[in-house]
């Protein structure tokens, strides 16, 4: 289910960038979007609650979300799946979703998780102490990034960092509960072939997405990295304002750590939009996605449970 994860990763990198409500219900995108704080503090509650087409729809105007939805409607025509990608999907879909799937897979981690104690746990403090220099000087050669910024993203690989280095990856107790979550996510995704994306609406497969990210929450909650915590510690505070444009500070508390960073908003109509999270969702549509991106691939799922480490600190040095 890469796209759908490719997704979710988008939304992860909205939440950074917002704050959440005290409403549990769905808010209308036009109302809650009417100053720059409350738009940010709508798009956090939809994140919280896993809607991601709702979140969507605010962190969007009407005319790209729009084009995201035709882009993705292309992708479907221009990249259909092929044999091998049904198959794939079907036998991945079918161990995932298949009675006593749990145990199968532990018994097929097993192996690697015996050979990740033997030869890569100790090297774990410097794998992890390379990824944070390697994520930190990323940071630093990005012009892109203000001052302000750079010390705000340092700060987050930091706290990254630190929750890595006491996750125990390889604990039985913990990857039972991870592939728990990883087979719950699957059985509840309720798909069965890759013909049925290929009918699926845009808003269908953004509800799709959203059991994906449910799913990654959990799974990043077993290891200690509760995302709805860190939704629910942030508060924001308008900057500045000044006709179309505002900037808002964004606090929040990541592993014990209080951070904070600053998003620069921008009205469209009646209607406030993080510039970041505006751009970093519309670019889950360009290019347009092909269809074999959503195989759920059983090899990713065990290689990010046993060594995703690496990845973890790469994709937040980028999200951040």
């Amino acid at each position: 289910m890469k796209h759908l994860v490719k997704l979710a990763v988008s939304a992860l990198f909205a939440a950074s960038l917002v704050a959440c409500s005290s409403s549990e219900a769905p808010q209308d995108p036009a109302k809650a979007t009417q100053d720059p704080a409350g738009a940010i503090s709508a798009s956090a509650q939809a994140l919280k609650t896993g809607d991601i087409l709702q979140t969507v729809r605010l962190v969007l105007p009407e005319d790209k979300f729009a084009e995201a939805k035709a882009k993705y409607e292309e992708g479907l025509k221009a990249n259909p799946p092929s044999d091998e990608d049904k198959a794939q999907f079907a036998e991945a879909i079918a161990k995932f979703t298949a009675d006593g799937a749990e145990d199968a897979l532990m018994a097929e981690l097993e192996p690697q998780l015996a050979m990740f104690d033997t030869q890569y746990a100790a090297q774990m403090p410097m794998m992890i102490g390379m990824g944070r220099g390697f994520a930190a000087q990323a940071i630093q050669q990005d012009a892109t990034l203000t001052a302000e910024q750079k010390t705000e993203a340092t700060a987050a690989i930091d706290a990254l960092g630190n929750w890595l280095s006491g996750v125990k990856l390889s604990d039985r107790a913990l990857v039972r509960q991870a592939v728990g979550e990883a087979v719950a996510t699957a059985r509840a995704l309720k798909m069965s072939s890759l013909d049925e994306l290929q009918t699926m609406s845009f808003e269908d497969m953004l509800g799709k997405a959203g059991v994906a990210f449910n799913g990654l929450k959990k799974i990043f909650k077993v290891y200690g990295f509760d995302l709805d915590a860190t939704l629910d510690s942030m508060k924001t505070e308008i900057v500045s304002q000044e006709g179309d444009t505002a900037k808002v500070k964004v606090s929040y508390t990541l592993f014990g750590q209080n951070l904070s960073s600053q998003s620069e908003m921008m009205k469209v109509g009646e209607r406030w939009y993080s510039k970041d999270s505006m751009g970093k969702i519309a670019e889950a549509f360009n290019p347009a996605p092909a269809a074999e991106e959503v195989v759920i691939d059983e090899e990713e799922v065990i290689d990010e449970t046993v060594d995703g480490e690496e990845d973890a600190v790469t994709e937040e040095a980028a999200s951040e």
